[in-house]
């Protein structure tokens, strides 16, 4: 999994093959001694994370004041509590994982080291990898190559990469009347997206975001694993909030990922306003999506007439690919 803004990756593993991951960090050139133990996680202080940070927003509703000074306890989480699949394996293990942050530029000659050890397929490069089969959890070639690609391409070179985003700019500007008014409604709706959030995206999530506003958030974002697609969804969404309720539907391994996500990002989302649904004894949280949805077309209903009609709501999935359960919206 990539950490942002690319320049380093996360690499996980089991207690088991912690010692083979050592010794492949140190064939590819990193230093691996260091004082104090490794840095584990285990997927419960994921759960608790969000266990405080809805206690916290609670008693800040019951007494509002200034905020208490944030506990050791409140610190970030790590960037491997963000990867789906160690997730996975911590739950299913009960165990923690080992997770080391690693420079990107150390990644093809980490492949290599990791095959001797047998711990990735020797089918698989960092600069072509044989397909998902291959790949085993590896950072795809495409994403490797690009990360790389834009890394030599900025470093070292401040001057033309102003010049290319003076010349795109001048590019981009509307040469209609009408492109003109569709930018400043892009422009407008985007002002909407909360500051923390908006100034948090790179120049490419930022014109993900706008290509789905341009939309009217209905798009479709492709990009690969580990470079913010979840940020681009949640600014989408944020844009959409004041008119209808947001379902996100996606593996069950990511439900938490989701939901501290957008605390995190939508300050404006109250943790009473937020549900996870588990299973079906979480059926009243689908209920009331349906009966908010329904309620918010009748009293539009008027309005619309005549007009282009937006949804009633925003529903995101994340990676469709492994949603096999029936997918239950908002009615339409």
């Amino acid at each position: 999994e990539l950490i942002a803004p690319g320049d380093r990756f996360v690499l996980w593993c089991a207690q088991d093959a912690v010692r083979p991951v050592l010794d492949a960090l140190k064939r590819a050139g990193m230093d691996t001694r260091r004082d104090g133990p490794l840095d584990r996680f285990h997927h419960s202080s994921l759960h608790e994370a969000r266990r405080r940070r809805h206690r916290r927003a609670s008693a800040g509703a019951a007494n509002p004041g200034p905020p208490d000074a944030a506990s050791p306890s409140d610190a970030p989480l790590p960037p491997v509590a963000n990867c789906a699949a160690a997730m996975a394996c911590s739950e299913f293990h009960d165990a923690p994982v080992f997770s080391f942050e690693v420079p990107i530029a150390f990644y093809a000659r980490l492949v290599k080291a990791l095959k001797r050890h047998k711990l990735v397929h020797p089918n698989y490069t960092a600069e072509a990898d044989g397909g998902p089969q291959t790949r085993r959890a590896m950072l795809p070639s495409s994403t490797f190559l690009a990360v790389t690609t834009i890394r030599a391409r900025t470093e070292g070179d401040g001057v033309r990469r102003l010049r290319e985003t003076s010349d795109a700019a001048r590019l981009a500007e509307p040469k209609k009347d009408a492109e003109s008014a569709a930018g400043s409604a892009v422009d407008g709706r985007f002002a909407r997206v909360p500051r923390a959030l908006r100034e948090a995206l790179h120049p490419f999530q930022e014109r993900g975001v706008r290509f789905g506003l341009e939309r009217n958030g209905r798009c479709l974002i492709a990009d690969e694993m580990g470079v913010g697609k979840t940020i681009q969804a949640l600014a989408i969404a944020s844009c959409f909030l004041g008119d209808g309720p947001a379902l996100v539907v996606c593996p069950a391994s990511m439900r938490l990922t989701w939901a501290r996500e957008a605390e995190r990002w939508l300050p404006d989302l109250r943790p009473a306003n937020l549900v996870v649904v588990n299973g079906s004894a979480d059926a009243f949280a689908v209920d009331d999506v349906r009966r908010n949805a329904e309620a918010l077309k009748k009293a539009r209903e008027e309005e619309r007439r005549g007009g282009d009609g937006d949804a009633e709501g925003v529903v995101g999935v994340d990676d469709a690919a492994s949603v096999g359960a029936p997918l239950l919206a908002p009615p339409h």
